[in-house]
């Protein structure tokens, strides 16, 4: 399990007090494609608070998601796994607290009949310790 977090670019939005659903809707937001986890995490989230002026934006692109974050475009929702690394140099902000987001679980699975070399590698990556 890994947490969804909301994202911005530095200084782009005050963290100096608790963001709410109301503001994220002055934001473009940025999630994976529709149907993934975080997209229907935040479309429910929204939808359970009855807000449905929100805009959404389903990218296939982790990185494409993290450099529109980065530019200020507008915020994102991300596993905080794919964030850490950024938040630690200062290019991502976390924008905590604000509203709750579910845990997400990703599976990795692989078929290990018919894997190339490259494939094994990756699948060892994957694979827990």
């Amino acid at each position: 399990m890994t947490d969804l977090i909301w994202l911005s670019k530095p200084g782009l939005i005050q963290i100096d007090r608790e963001l709410t659903l109301v503001d994220i809707t002055e934001f473009q937001v940025f999630t994976p494609r529709q149907g993934s986890i975080a997209y229907s995490a935040v479309v429910d989230l929204f939808g359970k608070a009855g807000i449905d002026r929100v805009r959404i934006c389903g990218i296939n692109s982790v990185e494409g998601i993290i450099q529109f974050t980065e530019a200020g475009l507008g915020i994102a929702v991300l596993p905080r796994i794919v964030a850490e690394e950024r938040i630690r140099l200062g290019r991502l902000q976390e924008l905590a607290p604000g509203p709750t987001l579910p845990p997400a679980q990703y599976v990795v699975s692989h078929r290990t009949d018919s894997l190339s070399d490259a494939g094994r590698v990756l699948a060892d990556i994957a694979s827990p310790p």
